[in-house]
C-alpha cells in the first residue's frame, strides 16, 4: 500500500478531527477542507496510483455507514460532467494521464493524503486515528491513539504494530494485541532531535468474525517555528560589576571581568540563560562569599568568581538549561587572567543528558581554553567533571543556539 504523510500545516489537524463530526456528510468534509494539494508529498506517478486506487476502486454501500457522499467532487472541472471525467480518469493509464491536462488537474485536486483519508472514511474504518501533541518543552511530546466506535458491525480494535522515528523512547508502552477501547491512549515520549519531525506509523486490526488489518496513514507532525534567542533571554549573575566585585579580596588578584553573552560567530553562551540552574558535587569550605557553586556559570571571570570543589582531587558541575539547546563548543579555565597559578585542571569529561560527549586527560589548563565538539549536540543538561591538584573552575561557557 502506498501512503503519504502530511507536511506541517493546519490541514493535518483538520484531517484528524473532521471524520468525527456529527454531520451526515462527514466524508465530504474531508474533501471540502483538504482537496487542495500544496504539499507535493509524493512524486507524480505515485500520486496518480494512489488517487486512482482511492477514487476508482471504492465499492461500499454508503447507506450502511449513514454517509451522504458527493462522489464527483474531485472530477468537477473543464466543462465535462463529473461522470465523464471520472470514467476517463479511472480507465486511463499512466502514459495517457501524463499527457492529459484534465487528468493531471484531477490528481492535483484530489490530494493523495486527502484521497486516502476519504477512502478510509467512506469504507467505515476511520474509527481509529493517531496524532502527536507537542508540549512547552520541544524535546517532549505526547503520542495519542484515539478510538471512536463507528455505528454498525463489530469494531473491536487492537494494535497490531506501531513505530516512531526520531524518538528516544516513551514512558509507557503499547503491546501487540492491546485493545484500544473508546477513548484515548496517551504516551509521553522524548524526541532525539527537535529540529526534525517525528513520524508515527500504526497498524490495527478491526473486528472479530471478519478481521481486517488497517494501516493508518503515517502521522508526520507539524514542527513549530523556531526562533533564535535574544539578549533579554540571558543575564550575568549578578549583572553589575560592583556587585560581582563585592565579595572579592582587594589583594586577591585580578578583579572580575565580564564573560561574553554572545560570541562574534553569533552563538550564545547558554550557561547564562535565565532558565539555567547550576549545581555541584561539593564546594570548598570556609569561603561563603567565594568559590561557591553559582560562580561556575555566573558570567564573571577570575579567581574570586570561580568554583572550587571540596574534594582535593576534583568534582562535578552540572548545568540544567531548563529546555533543549544545541551546543557547538565549550570554554573552560582555571584563571582567565593567571595570577595565583596554584590550581589547574589535568583532566576533564563532559556529558550531555548523561551521555559522554568529550574527554581529555594529561592536560594542564590554567587560562581559558576552547573545547570543540565533532558535531553539535542537542541536550537539556550538561555535566563537567574536572580533576587535578586542588582544581579550580573559573567559568564554564557553553556556546550554541536554539536546536
Amino acid at each position: 500500500m502506498k501512503t503519504a504523510s502530511c507536511i506541517a500545516s493546519s490541514i493535518c489537524i483538520i484531517l484528524m478531527l473532521i471524520p468525527y463530526a456529527n454531520a451526515s456528510n462527514v466524508c465530504d468534509e474531508i474533501l471540502k477542507y483538504g482537496i487542495f494539494d500544496t504539499y507535493n508529498v509524493l512524486d507524480e506517478s505515485s500520486q496518480y496510483d494512489l488517487v486512482k486506487s482511492t477514487q476508482c476502486n471504492v465499492k461500499t454501500d454508503y447507506s450502511t455507514v449513514g454517509i451522504d457522499l458527493n462522489l464527483g467532487d474531485p472530477f468537477k472541472m473543464d466543462g465535462k460532467s463529473e461522470r465523464q471525467n471520472k470514467d476517463e480518469f479511472c480507465s486511463s493509464s499512466l502514459s495517457t494521464y501524463s499527457k492529459n491536462q484534465t487528468l493531471r488537474k484531477i490528481v492535483k485536486k484530489a490530494s493523495p493524503v486527502i484521497a486516502s483519508a476519504w477512502s478510509q472514511c467512506v469504507n467505515g474504518i476511520y474509527g481509529t486515528t493517531h496524532r502527536i501533541v507537542p508540549s512547552a518543552d520541544p524535546s517532549i511530546f505526547t503520542y495519542e491513539i484515539e478510538f471512536k466506535p463507528i455505528s454498525g458491525g463489530d469494531t473491536t480494535t487492537k494494535v497490531q504494530d506501531w513505530s516512531m522515528t526520531n524518538t528516544k523512547g516513551c514512558h509507557e508502552k503499547i503491546s501487540s494485541g492491546q485493545v484500544i477501547d473508546s477513548g484515548v491512549v496517551r504516551l509521553q515520549c522524548t524526541r532525539i532531535d527537535i529540529r526534525k519531525p517525528v513520524i508515527a506509523t500504526l497498524n490495527v486490526t478491526v473486528g472479530r468474525d471478519h478481521l481486517r488489518t488497517i494501516e493508518l496513514l503515517p502521522y508526520r507532525e507539524p514542527l513549530p517555528e523556531i526562533h533564535s534567542f535574544s539578549e533579554s533571554d540571558f543575564e550575568r549573575r549578578p549583572n553589575a560589576w560592583d556587585d560581582a566585585n563585592a565579595g572579592c579580596d582587594p589583594a586577591g588578584g585580578p578583579r572580575p571581568v565580564q564573560v561574553p553573552i554572545r560570541q562574534t560567530d553569533g552563538l550564545w553562551n547558554l550557561a547564562l540563560l535565565k532558565t539555567t540552574t547550576v549545581s555541584s558535587s561539593s564546594t570548598l569550605r570556609g569561603y561563603p562569599t567565594r568559590h561557591t557553586t553559582d560562580r561556575a556559570a555566573d558570567g564573571w571571570y577570575n579567581n574570586c568568581r570561580s568554583w572550587i570543589p571540596a574534594n582535593i582531587s576534583g568534582g562535578t558541575i552540572k548545568l540544567d538549561f531548563g529546555r533543549s539547546v544545541r551546543i557547538e563548543y565549550f570554554k573552560i579555565g582555571s584563571e582567565h587572567i593567571p595570577s595565583y597559578e596554584d590550581r589547574f585542571i589535568t583532566s576533564w569529561t563532559i556529558r550531555a543528558d548523561g551521555k559522554q560527549i568529550a574527554h581529555e586527560s594529561d592536560v594542564k589548563i590554567t587560562g581559558t581554553e576552547r573545547i570543540n565538539l565533532p558535531a553539535p549536540v542537542v541536550a537539556s543538561t550538561i555535566e563537567l567533571d574536572i580533576s587535578g591538584p586542588h582544581p579550580r573552575l573559573d567559568e564554564i561557557e557553553v556556546y550554541g543556539d536554539h536546536p
